[in-house]
């Protein structure tokens, strides 16, 4: 084909003008949009409009020349490889944020440098005030008025305990809403992504590119990567045998379902939602999707199985109140219920509500999946027999493990479904750091403070006064009491058998021993005991079993004078006549117990924690020092997280600038742009009037 005709070069300037033209409102609509959140620059792709057909009758002094330049629509500056980076590194900075700053909480409780007086924090404090009053009592035995000071820092300490404990219960309670409240922005990110696919696909479909709403996508997703590690892939659907459209499908990033895919978040215009049922069906041990011979995926009540989601979690027909297969979240199990926070990820449905088609797992059917532990959905076995586990990163996984870890206090349980269970400290750990102590402390100043019955009283007797009449109650009734009703055998710190006072007595029961303690004959030697428990896990009884940290208090007996410190649980000696010694001048009892605050003990978890996995001692130390190495971890894990949370948040920070560059609108590019574009306009319209000018001459001149 020879030189472009005559006329066909005014086509030639009119398309330079458009391409011109075009490009200059592409920079103009970056320009207005360089303030706006999420928006990419945009590009006006042009080619070159050449035909490689020859003429009939070309030679090879025949020229080619093109016919000019074509416009094929605005694209986006972007880079898949950065956005997938930067989403990576967003969901780590996000679950290293929330886990700082549920440490800082926690810090604000237990970290207590400055709250108290020298250098000491209240709790630390009060164990030194505590010793102090018993180093007064050691000095002034048998005064009342020092037991009173005794008793009332002991209910001090009690009261710290208390409210530390409480603090940690209201961080948990704040953390539960918290996870809920993300829990449903994630669900409206996941509902506005399938969206605007929906949106994306009817215009891509109609010859639109849709870049805005692509925009608009792409600041949902960097969204939705803060919340939990996901993965972004895209593909082609076919529309019909002629078209086919880009489909975009995000699934939770190293997960795999029961068929061993992807568990699928969004795939094209259906998307799921997250959910935090109230109760959660009981897995089967021995499911394996590849051997359907050992059964379904959740094992019911009766030891049968089924892979029923609704079935599993229904009651138990014979009997309402029982479950069929499945356990409750408010059933307060420390190694179940209480703190699983177990989610699941519904059936994947359009806007219309309808549910997809068999594809992969989006198969209409329930994805069950425990963030942080095992696939909920069966727990997925790898053919190499290793059970697949799911981490959702992100800010949901972090307050979920501030929810559920424990640390050196993991269950076997724990630790076979996440490794590293056992060095994941959340609040359930400081809870039980504090519980350990609690109970440490309250178990040796319980034991210290009594002597076995079977020694005090002669228990092959009914006990009488020490007159050897009935003892009476308080209207003057003779009472009848058994020994085996109102005693129970224990076992100490040195793993002793002891005769104690029954610890949960009914009322009945509790009126029987207040009588015994005030009027019952005692044997030879033990007059002057009054001893008994000190501290309680309720200020209305005398229960020293089952103390935690919340419940920690100053024992009824002890409160009301009943209970008095043993200056000293040594026999009292005999005169031959029956008269004791006097022992008030005796302080051994009170010395050991002062001895007991520096004295190093090991805390065990078992203690606390009767599944715990952890062998060796959690704490080893003093209480104080015990005290002091719970802030020191707390300020340990903080410390680190801080330093990973600043690293991510460096690295985040680089990938984003490194998008921007790419993606962001530049004032100088767009200048720059803008003045090659007018350039080109006004070239592009010289060629118009010079070739109107040739014609003219061509056309006008050669007439004549």
């Amino acid at each position: 084909m020879a030189v472009i005709g005559t006329f066909g070069q005014f086509t030639t300037a009119r398309l330079g003008i458009y391409a011109s033209q075009a490009s200059l409102s592409v920079t103009g609509n970056n320009i207005a949009n360089i303030n706006t959140k999420g928006y990419t620059r945009q590009r006006m792709d042009l080619v070159s409009l050449y035909s490689t057909g020859q003429g009939k009758y070309a030679n090879i002094f025949n020229t080619n020349v093109g016919y000019g330049v074509l416009t094929r629509g605005a694209t986006q500056l972007r880079d898949p490889y950065l956005d997938i980076r930067y989403r990576n590194e967003n969901s780590k900075l996000a679950a290293n944020d929330e886990k700082l700053n549920s440490l800082y909480q926690i810090g604000n409780i237990l970290d207590e440098v400055g709250k108290g007086q020298g250098g000491f924090g209240v709790i630390e404090a009060q164990f030194g005030k505590l010793m102090e009053a018993l180093e007064d009592e050691n000095t002034n035995i048998g005064s009342e008025e020092y037991d009173k000071l005794v008793r009332s820092a002991a209910s001090v300490l009690t009261t710290y305990f208390n409210k530390a404990a409480d603090d940690l219960a209201d961080i948990k309670d704040n953390k539960v809403n918290e996870l809920k409240e993300s829990l449903s922005d994630v669900n409206k990110l996941l509902t506005e992504i399938r969206d605007l696919n929906a949106q994306i696909r009817t215009q891509n479909i109609y010859g639109d590119k849709a870049l805005e709403l692509k925009d608009a996508r792409n600041l949902a997703l960097d969204k939705l990567s803060g919340y939990m590690n996901i993965e972004v892939t895209y593909s082609m659907e076919r529309i019909d045998q002629f078209s086919e459209v880009e489909k975009l499908t995000v699934t939770i990033a190293d997960s795999k379902g029961p068929d061993g895919k992807p568990i699928k978040l969004v795939d094209g215009i259906f998307g799921g939602q997250i959910t935090m049922p109230g109760r959660m069906p009981n897995l089967n041990p021995n499911y394996d999707p590849k051997n359907p011979a050992n059964g379904g995926k959740y094992m019911l009540a009766d030891g049968t199985t089924t892979s029923d989601w609704d079935a599993a979690v229904a009651e138990d027909p014979a009997d309402p109140t029982k479950s069929n297969g499945y356990f409750n979240f408010d059933e307060k199990n420390p190694t179940e219920a209480e703190s699983r926070y177990l989610m699941r990820v519904e059936p994947l449905i359009d806007q219309r509500g309808r549910k997809m088609e068999d594809k992969g797992t989006a198969s209409g059917k329930s994805e069950e999946i425990a963030l942080g532990d095992t696939t909920f959905c069966g727990n997925y076995t790898n053919p190499d027999g290793t059970v697949h586990a799911t981490t959702a990163l992100g800010s949901l996984q972090a307050i979920r493990e501030m929810l559920t870890r424990e640390g050196e206090y993991s269950s076997k349980d724990d630790i076979a479904r996440d490794a590293n269970a056992n060095i994941k400290r959340g609040i359930p750990y400081y809870e039980r750091a504090l519980d350990n102590l609690a109970k440490e402390f309250a178990k040796v100043f319980n034991e210290m403070n009594q002597i076995s019955l079977d020694v005090v009283y002669d228990m092959t007797k009914a006990p009488v006064t020490k007159d050897g009449g009935p003892i009476l109650d308080a209207d003057g009734n003779a009472l009848t009491i058994d020994w085996d009703v109102i005693t129970e055998e224990v076992e100490n710190s040195k793993g002793e058998k002891v005769m104690v006072f029954k610890q949960q007595p009914t009322e009945e029961e509790a009126a029987m021993i207040d009588a015994v303690r005030a009027h019952a004959a005692k044997q030879p030697g033990y007059g002057f005991y009054d001893g008994g428990v000190l501290l309680s896990n309720r200020g209305d009884n005398n229960d020293p079993t089952g103390i935690t940290a919340a419940n920690i208090s100053i024992s009824d007996a002890w409160g009301n004078h009943t209970v008095r410190l043993l200056n000293t649980r040594e026999k009292s000696e005999v005169k031959e006549d029956g008269t004791e010694v006097s022992h008030t001048t005796r302080r051994d009892n009170i010395v050991d117990m002062i001895a007991e605050f520096t004295k190093k003990r090991d805390f065990i978890a078992k203690d606390v924690q009767g599944d715990a996995h952890a062998t060796l001692p959690v704490f080893h130390g003093s209480f104080q020092e015990v005290f002091t190495a719970i802030s020191g971890v707390l300020g340990d894990d903080a410390q680190a997280t801080e330093g990973k949370a600043e690293n991510y948040a460096l690295s985040t920070l680089d990938l984003e600038n490194s998008r921007q560059s790419i993606s962001g609108v530049d004032l100088n590019d767009e200048a720059t742009n803008m003045m090659q574009f007018s350039k080109s306009y006004s070239a592009a319209c010289r060629l118009l009037t010079t070739i109107d000018s040739m014609l003219d001459t061509l056309i006008n001149g050669t007439a004549r």
